[in-house]
């Protein structure tokens, strides 16, 4: 399979994975595609490969993203200490969305500097307690960030994010174009991956026979990718289909 860079390519030995994922969410076109565009640069792409990626990409915007998932359980709930909101998480979030208690608390530093929420101490049993809220600016910030475009390097995150704090937006018209979005996001990544494959399979039988069974399974992540946005687009239409029509 030619690489980039060259006409063609000399494949190495395969490299042992080094751990498993056991993470099973339909994942961005870059983490997927990365794990089956490598058979030769890389001809086993290990487990600590595909994380690193994953990791990486979620990570640049993962601070703004908690911070806003965080402005949205403040708007629900109201106010809450750094403990109830560590809860709130645990108890809906992290279906879908880790954050550990220092993630949190760094997440609510950065709201404060911004003025996106503010900060009282209570007395409760004798104990001093911090309490946060959210301003009107931060109300403001949450809603714009629940109407923005998806981005991040996590597709599931980006959408599941919204979609679990979507009933805060109160217009019908609103919610839908946010549902309308989320789908046209997923197309672009299905559309991506099915490109791919069809390049892929071009090249298959330019694989040498001792690497076939790599590629095999490295096609099959791939495979993996379009069935699991194939998935969620089926789940997006019908959540679509079924929101109320407003006369």
């Amino acid at each position: 399979m030619p690489s980039r860079g060259a006409e063609t390519a000399t494949c190495g030995a395969p490299r042992m994975p080094r751990r498993r994922v056991t993470r099973s969410r339909w994942r961005s076109r870059r983490v997927v595609k990365s794990a089956a565009a490598s058979i030769c640069e890389n001809p086993l792409v290990t487990d600590r490969d595909i994380t690193t990626r994953d990791i990486t990409s979620r990570n640049i915007r993962v601070g703004s993203r908690m911070g806003n998932v965080i402005l949205g359980l403040l708007l629900l709930l109201g106010p809450q200490t750094l403990y109830s909101l560590n809860k709130q998480f645990e108890q809906g979030p992290s279906l879908f969305y880790r954050a550990s208690f220092g993630s949190l608390q760094s997440a609510l530093r950065t709201l404060l500097a911004a003025g996106s929420v503010r900060m009282h101490e209570e007395t409760d049993g004798g104990r001093l307690k911090k309490v946060y809220e959210i301003t009107d600016a931060g109300a403001a910030v949450f809603h714009a960030w629940i109407r923005s475009p998806l981005s991040g390097g996590d597709l599931e995150v980006a959408a599941l994010s919204r979609l679990f704090l979507l009933g805060l937006v109160e217009d019908a018209d609103e919610r839908r174009a946010i549902i309308d979005g989320i789908m046209a996001e997923i197309e672009g990544e299905l559309a991506g991956l099915e490109g791919y494959a069809v390049a892929l399979d071009a090249q298959a039988a330019s694989v040498p026979a001792e690497y076939r069974e790599v590629f095999r399974y490295q096609r099959a992540t791939l495979d993996y990718g379009v069935t699991a946005h194939l998935a969620a687009l089926t789940w997006f239409r019908e959540l679509a289909a079924s929101e109320p029509v407003v006369e």
